[in-house]
Formats: structure tokens, C-alpha cells, sequence
């Protein structure tokens, strides 16, 4: 029997000791399968659950250790995944009615890495309906997902139920999504570690955003790991990154190695004091202690960003997210919000002039 603190291992330790054979991955998913008995009924950040076929996943991956075969980095480790992200033969809904009894019946390409990468997918985790501009995490099928440090608090959104989850002990780690803060703003909520990766970093096809979608991705959005370490960021990272299937033969996903190896050889700029968006006080301090604690490590910190408005920035990025999202917005302000196609191709070329300011 497998003591609690376990479950909060890194996933890389976790991995490590099922592969040195300290514990198998059968015993490891008994361990969240219990925390998730337990504590889920009130927490409700796992909204799909399929026991029998992540119990014969771990098997096989005991069963290959047994042989002395070479598993992946992920080897044994129990996630979970968005719901907003197909799973093949798992049901997989964004939170909506109308998707109530949808079962893909193909992993979406990120999904299908980290199956290779040996990962043991255990369930999906709750969103708000079709993942929604929503900063909490409730729908009319599943309900409110709780905050594991109290549950009379919000989660956040729009990947709540995964920073839930991980936050809580009842998975390693989790697959979310994110447009503007989906996977950041949830583990700012619950105490977890999340990555935005760069656009195009991590194939998004399987995006369930709304009736029939997950064909093609979607601009904006990404798909991002929720962990309970940096580490294991990285490590998710390097497994989820790559191109969609239909571009591999054609085009790979390289990223390349950090430039510097000590906070000495970097340069940061901090940005406290914006008059369109006032920071609180208290969370300031905070941010200015993380400011100190850099720059007597040896990092060079200074009060600077490049010649940009933040106003022209939110104001362009609303554009953008607004007619990204709007396939699931009611009929009546989805055209407003979408607008033209050459209204799109003009806020490309702005979004294109700000990456080169920045």
C-alpha cells in the first residue's frame, strides 16, 4: 500500500520509480483511484471516469517493465484530461448538453502522445459550458467544481476541474487549454503549476469548442499542461510537442535549449505600474518580493517593457478571442462577434506588428 504523500510526487519521480520498480503503475493508479473515491464527491473535478481501461493501461505498462522493455517518460503516471479535449472511447462533452453522449472514437493527436509517452489516462476534468470567456468552472450537466483548499471558493476557469484535480492529489497531472489564462488563472486559484505554450508549439485538433468542431484548431487557443512542479512543465512539454499527424512528414516542432544557464546571464523587465490596469497592493508585493529574490540571485531586474500600450494590446486581443470563440456563441451576437474576414486579416497584421515591438 502506497502512503498519500505519493500522489504528490512529481510526475518525473513518479515515472522514475515505477521505472526502477520501487512501486508498479497498477499500485499507483489503486493510490489515486482511493483519493479520488474520497475526496472527488465534494471537490466534482472529475466528471468522467474510466477505471477498467486506465487499470488495463497500467497493466501493459507493468507487463512491459516486467520484459525490461523501454518505456516512455511518462511511464505508469495517472492524468487527467480537459474535457474540452477528445479521449477516444471516453466521454468527452466542453461541458455542453448538447454533447452529453459524445465518445470520440480517436485520442486527439496531443492525447495520443502522451498514451506513447506511457501516460495513464484515468478521466476528464470539469470546464464550463463549451469553455466560455468564464473565470469559474460550472455547467448545466456536471455542476460547480469546488477549490480543494476550500470549497466554499472558485476554482477559476476555464481549466478548473484540471488545476482541481492535480491541486488536490486525485491526478499527477492534467492536459488543459488555454485562450486567455484557461489553464494560468485556475492554478493561480489552486496552487498549481501551468504553461501557455507558444502558438503552434502543441497540436490543438480535437478541440471540442462546439457542435463538430475538433477538425481543424482554432486560432488563439492552445493546449497546456497543469502540473504540481516546473519540472514537470518541461517535461509535459517535450512530450506534447510536435505537429498535427497530417503535418509530420512535412515539418517537425524543435525547441531549442534555454540560451543561459544561470540568472546572472538574464535580463528582466517587470511592469507594476499601468494605469489601465492597476495592480492590488497586496499581490504587487508579492510580485516585488519575486522581483528581489531574482535580482539577489543575480539576475538583472529593471522596471521596463517595450514601446506597447496595454490598452491596444487588450483591445486587440478582444477582437481576436472574440471572433476565435464565437463557432460557440448564441446566434444572436455571433456574427457581431466574429465580424468580416477582412476585419480578421487587418487585426492579424496588428497582432504581426506588436510581435515585432515585443
Amino acid at each position: 500500500m502506497l502512503t498519500e504523500h505519493i500522489a504528490f510526487w512529481p510526475a518525473a519521480r513518479q515515472a522514475a520509480a515505477i521505472r526502477a520498480r520501487e512501486f508498479s503503475a497498477h499500485d499507483l493508479l489503486h493510490l489515486y483511484a482511493t483519493r479520488i473515491e474520497r475526496l472527488n464527491p465534494d471537490l466534482n473535478a472529475i466528471v468522467t471516469l474510466d477505471l477498467d481501461r486506465a487499470a488495463r493501461d497500467a497493466a501493459v505498462v507493468d507487463e512491459r517493465l516486467a520484459r525490461r522493455e523501454t518505456i516512455g517518460p511518462l511511464a505508469g503516471v495517472p492524468i487527467t484530461i480537459k474535457d474540452a479535449i477528445a479521449v477516444g472511447g471516453m466521454r468527452s462533452t466542453c461541458g455542453a448538453v448538447e454533447l452529453r453522449d459524445h465518445v470520440p472514437s480517436h485520442d486527439a493527436p496531443a492525447v495520443a502522445s502522451l498514451r506513447a509517452a506511457g501516460a495513464v489516462i484515468v478521466g476528464k476534468t470539469n470546464v464550463p459550458r463549451w469553455c466560455n470567456a468564464e473565470t469559474e468552472t460550472h455547467n448545466e450537466l456536471f455542476g460547480t467544481t469546488n477549490n480543494p483548499w476550500d470549497l466554499g471558493r472558485s476554482v477559476g476557469g476555464s481549466s478548473g476541474g484540471s488545476a482541481a484535480a492535480v491541486a488536490a492529489g486525485l491526478s499527477s497531472c492534467d492536459l488543459g487549454t488555454d485562450i486567455g489564462g484557461s489553464v494560468r488563472i485556475p492554478s493561480h486559484y489552486c496552487g498549481t503549476f501551468a504553461l501557455k505554450p507558444s502558438f503552434g508549439v502543441v497540436p490543438q485538433l480535437g478541440y471540442l469548442s462546439h457542435v463538430g468542431a475538433g477538425r481543424v484548431g482554432a486560432d488563439m487557443n492552445v493546449f497546456g499542461p497543469i502540473t504540481r512542479s516546473a519540472e514537470d512543465l518541461a517535461l509535459l512539454l517535450d512530450v506534447l510537442a510536435g505537429p498535427a499527424p497530417e503535418d509530420a512528414l512535412a515539418w517537425r516542432v524543435a525547441l531549442p535549449a534555454a540560451r543561459r544557464a544561470r540568472l546572472a546571464d538574464y535580463r528582466i523587465g517587470t511592469w507594476f505600474d499601468e494605469r489601465d490596469l492597476p495592480v492590488a497592493a497586496a499581490y504587487r508585493a508579492v510580485l516585488e518580493r519575486a522581483g528581489e529574490a531574482l535580482r539577489a540571485a543575480g539576475a538583472h531586474v529593471e522596471a521596463s517593457h517595450p514601446e506597447v500600450r496595454f490598452r491596444e494590446q487588450l483591445d486587440l486581443w478582444m477582437a481576436l478571442a472574440g471572433s476565435a470563440a464565437s463557432p460557440s456563441l448564441p446566434d444572436d451576437i455571433r456574427t457581431a462577434a466574429s465580424g468580416s474576414h477582412l476585419r480578421w486579416l487587418r487585426n492579424q497584421e496588428r497582432r504581426e506588428a506588436l510581435r515585432d515591438r515585443w
